[in-house]
């Protein structure tokens, strides 16, 4: 029996292989080796499928957050180093191809994400880091999750591993950015 796992790593697989416009159950089942009805007990409709994608995408990153931050003790290094570890998991349910999907289908979908930037505003404020540096290392984060997205100059490993180090350097020290 087909997993819902199974079903948003197909439906990721389409989106990065054949673009977002050919994102249908037709094509998510045909991807996995399912029946459409196969498809259809796990999600009712593409946007059940879409949501699926996100609360998946979020559910990765939040249990990298968590590893991170047992390391670190925090949230805001946490935050960049499991943003980073994302980018680069191949195994990863594609927060880019859930992120599109969302926004070209169901902009509502979008408020998931919405409640994971405010988390991170709290733990800023907990952790008493400057509003600035805490809002450099997610626009970072973010950059580089859109130009991998929309494959704009994504740097390779190597860099991703300075910019991390620069970061995180930059969250150590006690001047203002």
């Amino acid at each position: 029996m087909i997993k819902k796992t199974d079903l948003l790593a197909a439906a990721a697989r389409v989106i990065q292989q054949r673009g977002l416009g050919n994102l249908t159950l037709e094509a998510v089942a045909s991807e996995a080796g399912v029946s459409k009805g196969g498809l259809l007990y796990h999600f009712s409709s593409k946007e059940e499928l879409v949501r699926g994608l996100n609360e998946q995408s979020l559910h990765v990153f939040q249990k990298r957050l968590d590893e991170e931050y047992a390391k670190t003790g925090s949230y805001v290094q946490a935050y960049a180093s499991a943003s980073f570890t994302q980018i680069d998991d191949p195994e990863d349910y594609c927060a880019d191809s859930s992120l599109l999907a969302a926004i070209a289908n169901y902009r509502e979908v979008l408020a998931m994400w919405e409640d994971d930037y405010r988390l991170l505003r709290e733990k800023m404020a907990e952790e008493h880091i400057p509003l600035e540096k805490g809002l450099i290392v997610r626009l970072v984060c973010d950059g580089l999750l859109f130009s991998r997205m929309f494959d704009l100059d994504p740097l390779s490993r190597e860099e991703q591993s300075r910019v991390l180090a620069q970061l995180q350097a930059m969250l150590r020290e006690d001047a203002p950015c």
